[in-house]
């Protein structure tokens, strides 16, 4: 599946809710007992096909190039990946890893304002993070009690978003707003020197998703429950 890409300029309404101031697989994931159980042609023909978001099945694809991380997911291995379909086909997930980056592209239908929220637990942190991604980027440590809001802007220890893009400045009586490109993907590249290598966890949310700025949220669960989030397993690529 297709989708065309379209960029226009659309004002923030309110600042305040963006959130201002290779081609070898090397990977495993785990799924239900009955996936793990199919027939070895069985299981080939479905990672021929999209993955199912309610299996929480994540394909990461070990490419032999870099990502150009801009915001777009135009490097020709990104349409060789199967993508995990989100929210009934709003959106589609792709993942790639080229030794040292791992790069997640998210491909939405409708073009729009979406913000980014990434919880990820993997071997090599202490704790749990959220990584966020609106008109700036900033990052979350779980704390002992659980989480807060308390995102510190400006951060981005080994990993990076890029913000949505700011077309310039428009006028609404005495006041000048932001004027932001809508857009239809969101990339987020996280570096194995901080993140290390083994069972990724995480859970994706996409928030202002559209025109009614709707929200997607992989796999069906929520920041608070790392038991039932998506896992993806990292291994060190082989030279």
């Amino acid at each position: 599946m297709t989708f065309a890409t379209r960029s226009q300029a659309q004002p923030a309404d309110n600042a305040g809710e963006m959130n201002p101031p290779t081609t070898r697989p090397s990977f495993t994931f785990r799924g239900r007992t009955a996936f793990r159980q199919c027939a070895a042609a069985l299981c080939l023909g479905f990672l021929s096909m999209p993955a199912l978001a309610t299996e929480s099945l994540v394909f990461a694809k070990t490419v032999d190039s870099g990502v150009l991380l801009d915001g777009h997911c135009k490097e020709p291995f990104w349409k060789d990946i199967p993508p995990t379909v989100l929210s009934q086909g709003e959106a589609q997930l792709r993942i790639a890893f080229d030794g040292q980056f791992v790069t997640a592209c998210v491909e939405l239908v409708e073009a729009g304002l979406p913000s980014l929220d990434l919880w990820i637990s993997t071997p090599a942190l202490a704790r749990s993070l959220r990584l966020h991604s609106s008109a700036q980027v900033g990052q979350a440590e779980r704390k002992t009690i659980g989480w807060s809001d308390d995102i510190e802007w400006g951060r981005s220890d080994g990993w990076y978003a890029p913000p949505i893009p700011i077309q310039g400045m428009v006028v609404r009586g005495n006041l000048r707003r932001p004027l932001f490109s809508t857009v239809t993907q969101r990339e987020i590249q996280l570096d194995t020197r901080r993140f290390g290598f083994g069972e990724w966890r995480f859970f994706l949310q996409i928030s202002g998703v559209g025109s009614k700025r709707g929200q997607i949220r992989f796999p069906d669960a929520d920041q608070s429950t790392p038991d039932q989030w998506a896992t993806v397993k990292i291994l060190p690529k082989k030279q």
